[in-house]
C-alpha cells in the first residue's frame, strides 16, 4: 500500500485574497537562471547517486531536487525579492480556501492551466499580515459543486519564500487552536 504524505498544518478557511498570473521578465534573467539550474542539478544527481543505491529512493529524491531547482528558477524569472509581507491592501475578495503550509486550493471563475505561475496576496488577519506568495498551479478542474460553479484550482507554493510560509503556518496554527477550543 502506498502512503501519501499530507501536511499536518492544514485548514479550511474563508480568507480575503486576490491573484494574478505572472510573466517572465527578461531573456537575460532566464539564461542565468537556467545556468544555475544546470549546475544545481549536476550537484544533486552526483550526490544522490552516491547516497542511494536503491533506485526508487533515488528517483524520489531526484524528483524533489528537480522541483527545488525549478522553483528557484521561477522565483528568479519573476524577479521576486524578499518582500513577501506588505502593508498595502489591494482589492481582496473573500474566498473559501483549503490552505496548508505547502499549497492552497480555491474556487475561480476563470480556468487556469496546469503549470501556470501565479502571485497571490492573502490577508491573514489572525497574524496581522498581508502575504504575497508565488505558486504554481498543479490542478485545475471544473467544480463538481452545483452551487459553486467555476474551477477548483490547486496550487503549490514555490520554495524559497520562508517569510510568507511562516506567516501562513502561524495563521493555520491559530485557526486549528481556535477550532480545538470550540470543540
Amino acid at each position: 500500500m502506498k502512503y501519501k504524505q499530507r501536511d499536518f498544518y492544514f485548514v479550511r478557511d474563508r480568507l480575503p485574497l486576490c491573484w494574478t498570473e505572472t510573466k517572465v521578465e527578461t531573456q537575460k534573467v532566464q539564461e542565468s537562471s537556467l545556468d544555475e539550474i544546470r549546475e544545481s542539478l549536476d550537484a544533486f544527481v552526483s550526490s544522490l547517486q552516491l547516497s542511494y543505491p536503491d533506485q526508487s529512493d533515488f528517483m524520489l529524491d531526484l524528483s524533489l531536487a528537480f522541483r527545488s531547482c525549478h522553483d528557484k528558477a521561477i522565483l528568479n524569472l519573476a524577479n521576486l525579492e524578499r518582500s513577501h509581507l506588505e502593508v498595502g491592501d489591494p482589492e481582496l475578495k473573500m474566498l473559501d480556501v483549503s490552505l496548508s503550509t505547502s499549497s492552497i486550493g480555491f474556487l475561480s471563475a476563470e480556468e487556469v492551466k496546469d503549470g501556470t505561475t501565479i502571485r497571490m496576496t492573502i490577508a491573514l488577519d489572525s497574524v496581522e499580515a498581508h502575504v504575497n506568495i508565488l505558486m504554481s498551479v498543479v490542478d485545475s478542474r471544473i467544480s463538481s459543486d452545483p452551487e459553486n460553479k467555476g474551477y477548483w484550482i490547486r496550487c503549490r507554493f514555490l520554495s524559497e519564500q520562508r517569510t510568507a510560509i511562516d506567516a501562513i503556518m502561524a495563521h493555520i496554527t491559530l485557526r486549528q487552536s481556535e477550532r480545538l477550543l470550540k470543540d
